[in-house]
């Protein structure tokens, strides 16, 4: 695996990781911040993977990631808060559910 590629899946990781942290901590605060956070690392991957990989033709998608990029952000932070409010749903539906069980006389 060249540097680059490692940079690649490096900078995937942690373009996931960290909006999903800030989604968690903040809410709908969160979802803007959290899409910030995403656009920001991957415009930065962009031009540092091409500097290790020559080769690399990244002006094109680069740019294009620089003006579009923001729409693919957003709705990945979306998904990511609504993934959050369904996991809190099944949480307290699976709590609600026990405890009945649990309260019913025999």
């Amino acid at each position: 695996m060249t540097t680059a590629q490692s940079i690649d899946k490096l900078m995937l990781v942690i373009s996931l990781v960290i909006p999903a942290i800030v989604i968690w901590r903040f809410n709908l605060i969160g979802i803007p911040i959290a899409a910030l956070a995403h656009w920001v690392i991957l415009s930065v991957a962009g031009p540092l993977i091409s500097h290790f990989d020559p080769a690399r033709e990244g002006g094109i998608p680069d740019t294009i990631w620089c003006f579009l990029g923001w729409i693919q952000a957003f709705a990945l932070a979306v998904i990511m808060f609504g993934l959050k409010m369904f996991l809190i749903y099944l949480k307290k539906r699976y709590s609600q559910t026990t405890s009945r069980v649990e309260s019913r006389p025999d």
